[in-house]
């Protein structure tokens, strides 16, 4: 490697891409200047890290929700034998990624328990979006201006909405993995927390009295919420031949305690 290394945010218009052979994830149409190389590669161990998370494929989801939302800085250095950067850390800004920072922004100071309903935040409180065993009630939430690109199966590029659901009871499923860290944001680790559900939609709309409704809301991701901790995460645009990849849907945890 040469050079200093170098800070710099991920541009909203970046997108993944996982080469799983060599074990790196190029952040194509990142942004970064020209002169730092053609391609900015990503470790997966750095990605992991960042996350606290040790299954690649929940972390390419979870990337993917964060570049779309400009919640990336990485630090990077310029490779000394090829022409790419390496990213040497990743902060991957949750809040923002989240549009949790958002929600401060939209405070109504005559109404300040109020939920925003704005067009930058959306929020409300009904049940959960997909059928199935009742969890109680769900807070909801949504950028109405903001979409991401997205692969569909048919290999066409769409933009789609991206709803968050936090389940207000705080749960415990059996069989996670035990982990020493414990951070505001975590990926299926043992404990009590709330789960936080990341969907993408075709569509989105409100009503007063009703709440968020989706059109064919598809669950990208199960993540969890942990309250009380600190958010401690380690954590020009180029032409590429990269092609966006296909994000597999998630799947609910089963068996809760």
């Amino acid at each position: 490697m040469q050079g200093c290394p170098l800070v710099c945010k991920v541009d909203k218009n970046a997108f993944c891409f996982h080469d799983a052979s060599a074990q790196v994830v190029e952040i194509c149409n990142s942004g970064v200047d020209s002169e730092m190389g053609c391609k900015l590669l990503l470790p997966e161990s750095v990605l992991l890290q960042s996350l606290l998370c040790t299954d690649i494929s929940r972390a390419l989801r979870m990337l993917t929700v964060a570049l779309g939302h400009v919640a990336v800085t990485c630090l990077i250095v310029k490779q000394e034998t090829a022409d790419n950067s390496t990213v040497l850390h990743i902060n991957i800004d949750l809040v923002e990624a989240l549009w949790l920072g958002t929600l401060q922004k939209c405070k109504i100071a005559d109404y300040p328990t109020n939920l925003p309903c704005t067009d930058i935040l959306t929020m409300s409180i009904g049940q959960q979006l997909l059928a199935g065993p009742s969890v109680g009630a769900c807070l909801h939430w949504y950028n109405p201006t903001a979409k991401i690109l997205m692969m569909t199966n048919g290999g066409v590029e769409v933009y789609k909405s991206i709803v968050f659901e936090l389940q207000l009871e705080s749960t415990h499923f059996s069989g996670q993995r035990e982990h020493e860290q414990k951070a505001l944001f975590m990926d299926d680790v043992e404990g009590a927390h709330h789960v936080l559900r990341i969907f993408h939609a075709d569509a989105v709309e409100f009503a007063e009295g009703k709440g968020i409704s989706c059109q064919t809301p598809t669950l990208l991701l199960c993540w969890q919420l942990w309250p009380g901790l600190g958010v401690e995460l380690s954590g020009v645009a180029h032409s590429t031949t990269r092609k966006r990849q296909l994000l597999l849907n998630c799947s609910l945890p089963t068996t809760a305690t």
